[in-house]
């Protein structure tokens, strides 16, 4: 199985989208739906799944906003280590979360990080896009996740 650990914030919605008042709404769930097909293209493209690794996750009813948006594909979400005490005391990343994700799902063959922000471990760097946040997903961040998923 391909997953995507996908960032929502600077990746779905970002600088440049908020500043042109034209093209956003700023109701919920306010993410560019370019942005939302790109990914969308990439999962079809590649059969891959999408991982919520934002801190959307934090909010109950993650899946049914990004779904409301047009998202496709989601699956789950990684831990959030932040609440765990024990793993907290252990200074984690988001990088630690995919992890242990990673660790709980053995079939996984392939997967690719979406985001603004490299709070990731050196291991992951070669499977991490970084998007940035000032022009969200772009077609380059498209073909790099391409690249990285192996269907080019």
């Amino acid at each position: 199985m391909k997953v995507i650990f996908l960032d929502i914030d600077g990746v779905c919605n970002y600088e440049k989208w908020y500043k042109n008042s034209e093209v956003h709404t700023l109701q919920e769930p306010d993410l560019d739906p370019k942005c939302i097909e790109r990914i969308n293209r990439l999962c079809d493209l590649t059969g891959a799944k999408i991982v919520v690794s934002s801190d959307w996750r934090f909010d109950g009813f993650y899946k049914t906003r990004l779904e409301n948006a047009g998202l496709k594909n989601i699956i789950g979400h990684t831990p959030i280590f932040i609440w765990d005490y024990v793993k907290s005391q252990l200074n984690t990343n988001r990088g630690d979360e995919i992890n242990e994700w990673l660790i709980q799902n053995p079939e996984v063959t392939e997967y690719c990080i979406i985001d603004d922000s490299d709070d990731f471990n050196d291991e992951q760097h070669s499977h991490f896009v970084n998007v940035n946040l000032y022009y969200g997903f772009t077609d380059n961040d498209l073909n790099k996740c391409l690249k990285i998923l192996k269907d080019v």
